[in-house]
């Protein structure tokens, strides 16, 4: 579903991504896994259209959408994104966040409105449909900035570390919820974080990015033993392993 064939991104004299090669296949959750500064929202904002590269290519579905010469825009891509500080419109209210994305591909005002509360009824947010940014929660904000993102019906989620700000206690069952959501809708899926936790949660794959480049990729259960050392039972994709 995703292919990045050598992809480069430099901000002046600094390589943020190094002839990065990747590969998502369709329905999977892939976990870009590293530290601040290793370049991991940069691949994000690259496969969304927000960047252009400066060296190599990027395809979607089989499509090049992405190269030095060539940008097919954002809103062409089939590509939703959960951005870290989320984004959220502080004059609209939940239902209208969802209408609003709507609004280009869904004419009709009634389809909209019944999608939009769909959708909300999906995150747990439909008695808050009517709230705004400021009048939720941290988890709220969360749940609405998901579904705002999959309402549209993307081929491609990108997520880019959307729980950081969120308490412990809570991140459990947001974390659930998005994999719920996913498995539910067969989107492909790259998530962006730093806390390995979220990747035992999560991944199918994990990238693990270090410096503008992959490391390694290894599946989701070798990242979560890989943790803890041979011998030690840790929980990947809430099972005992």
């Amino acid at each position: 579903m995703i292919v990045l064939d050598k992809v480069s991104k430099n901000y002046g004299p600094v390589e943020a991504v190094k002839d990065l090669a990747l590969e998502v296949n369709r329905g999977a959750i892939l976990v870009l896994f590293g530290p601040s500064g290793s370049g991991k929202s940069t691949v994000l904002e690259l496969i969304a259209g927000l960047l252009q590269p400066d060296g190599g290519r990027i395809f979607l579905n089989g499509k090049l959408v992405s190269s030095r010469r060539k940008l097919v825009p954002p809103h062409l891509r089939s590509v939703s994104m959960v951005f870290q500080d989320l984004a959220l419109w502080p004059h609209m209210t939940a239902r209208q966040h969802l209408e609003f994305v709507l609004e280009p591909s869904c004419r009709s005002r009634i389809e909209r409105g019944m999608r939009a509360e769909a959708m909300l009824r999906a995150v747990s947010m439909e008695p808050y449909m009517d709230s705004y940014p400021y009048q939720l929660s941290g988890g709220q904000r969360q749940r609405l900035a998901l579904g705002r993102a999959l309402v549209v019906e993307p081929e491609v989620l990108l997520l880019d570390e959307p729980l950081s700000g969120i308490d412990s206690s809570l991140r459990a069952g947001l974390l659930r919820l998005i994999r719920y959501l996913l498995a539910g809708r067969r989107a492909t899926a790259v998530y962006v974080t730093h806390n390995w936790q979220e990747v035992n949660f999560l991944a199918d794959r994990v990238a693990i990015m270090e410096g503008g480049q992959i490391e390694e990729v290894m599946d989701g259960a070798s990242f979560a033993r890989e943790r803890l050392g041979p011998g030690v039972q840790t929980e990947y994709r809430g099972k005992v392993i």
